[in-house]
């Protein structure tokens, strides 16, 4: 079967109000980050005492058997089993996700200011670094999922890199995007309750 590979990178304005430190803090936290998702049926740290995943980058990734209702069509769906290792980075976190049908996603999350995220579009605008991307940005503009240029200080950006079956990429990007996207929504909202 044909497979291929496509990079998404996705921009979430971050409200003055809300502490990128506590959205930081809020992406670390592996447990309440899975079920920030609107899919997550269950999640379970895997045993750390069998060897480490071949794609982790460090000793403290952390990997999760995660459970997800994916929904169809008329309210038809499938649970799926996946596993997803969390590495944390300074300003973020990064993860594999294994999925069945040979699924493999790499998501780098960071916070950033939103000038140093522009800066870094333009970088790889210019040098072609990321071949068959697809962006919310457009040259040097770093733009939200409406299209509007970001003016906060700070942004959460995703950077999503997946490959799948050539039949079900349609699929699997579209889902992607909505769940990245409402979890993006629900990790503001959260840190905003948290804050009061």
């Amino acid at each position: 079967m044909n497979r291929t590979t496509w990079h998404r990178t996705l921009y979430t304005p971050l409200p003055a109000s809300i502490s990128p430190d506590r959205v930081t803090s809020l992406l670390q936290d592996h447990h309440a980050l899975i079920h920030l998702s609107p899919l997550v049926t269950s999640c379970e740290l895997q045993d750390s005492s069998g060897p480490a995943p071949s794609d982790s980058m460090s000793q403290d990734a952390k990997t999760y058997n995660i459970q997800e209702r994916i929904p169809f069509v008329l309210g038809l769906g499938t649970t799926i089993s996946f596993t997803a290792t969390f590495t944390n980075v300074p300003n973020g976190i990064d993860t594999v996700l294994h999925a069945p049908l040979g699924l493999v996603s790499k998501q780098k999350c960071r916070v950033l200011r939103t000038e140093d995220a522009k800066d870094d579009v333009a970088a790889r605008t210019s040098n072609n670094a990321v071949e068959g991307a697809y962006a919310d940005s457009e040259g040097g503009e770093v733009r939200d999922a409406n299209g509007d240029e970001i003016s906060t200080e700070w942004v959460f950006r995703e950077d999503v890199e997946s490959e799948v079956a050539l039949a079900l990429k349609w699929y699997v990007d579209s889902t992607l995007v909505k769940t990245r996207r409402e979890i993006a929504a629900r990790m503001i909202e959260k840190v905003r309750h948290e804050g009061k």
